[in-house]
């Protein structure tokens, strides 16, 4: 299952994607609250941690994510983007929760939350789809209460990725040794577009300890990896690291 990206936004929410659709789908079970009427509420805010969205309404959310965030009628979106439908006067908004399965307030039982096809909202409502949009959570306030619900962030040790960044790029294919924390790290390179995808592979490869180094040009050091013991040489140091994660959701240990 592949999860919404959060590159280029202008404030990264405080809980990751998939501890949103963590919470979300700890809803569906037992709710913290009755959401009846807050469906942005639910979608654009308490799932990520915060204690509300900032918005009138799910319209209104809608039309204050920025175009380059909005991807108009595609049916298809990843794992904890928002989704948008226009019905009256005040819309509505759920939150992608798997391959066509979204977690939706009112949708079936009056101010709970249901894990629903996604076009179910058309069906029972006549909902018109909008389309989704990554958590654009610019006017989001305060913080949900009950945080122990949300996932832990993953770790990252500082001496496990220094390690593979040394070793790897020599090493034969397939011989990495700290695969699932590489992951990890490369994952958050390609959201700053400094990876290609196909490369997310575990392996801090040449190719990574490239894109680490572009990293660090962006946390305003100099060098490059040819320069080894440069401050920018791609081996990942605390403050770098820590930078990245705290951007990406994951911490240093």
């Amino acid at each position: 299952m592949s999860y919404v990206r959060l590159d280029g936004l202008p404030r990264t929410p405080r809980w990751t994607p998939a501890q949103a659709v963590t919470y979300a789908l700890g809803e569906v079970g037992s709710p913290d609250k009755d959401y009846f009427r807050m469906c942005d509420h639910f979608a654009g805010a308490w799932v990520w941690g915060y204690g509300g969205s900032g918005y009138t309404s799910a319209i209104a959310h809608w039309h204050a994510v920025p175009a380059s965030f909005r991807h108009p009628g595609n049916g298809d979106p990843p794992a904890g983007a928002l989704l948008f439908w226009e019905i009256g006067e005040y819309g509505h908004a759920a939150l992608a929760v798997a391959p066509g399965q979204a977690a939706s307030t009112d949708i079936r039982r009056k101010g709970k939350v249901d894990l629903v096809p996604i076009g179910e909202v058309h069906r029972r409502w006549g909902a018109v789809y909008l389309g989704w949009t990554a958590p654009y959570l610019t006017a989001a306030w305060g913080r949900n209460p009950h945080e122990p619900r949300a996932v832990p962030r993953p770790a990252v040790h500082l001496a496990s990725v220094v390690d593979a960044a040394r070793k790897d790029p020599a090493a034969p294919q397939g011989s990495a040794a700290h695969r699932a924390e590489v992951r990890i790290v490369e994952r958050a390179l390609a959201a700053e577009g400094l990876l290609a995808a196909r490369w997310v592979d575990g392996s801090f490869g040449s190719r990574t300890v490239d894109a680490y180094s572009g990293w660090q040009h962006r946390c305003g050091l100099t060098g490059s990896p040819a320069q080894h013991g440069s401050a920018a040489d791609g081996i990942p140091g605390r403050t770098t690291l820590a930078r990245l994660g705290a951007k990406h959701g994951f911490d240093v240990a």
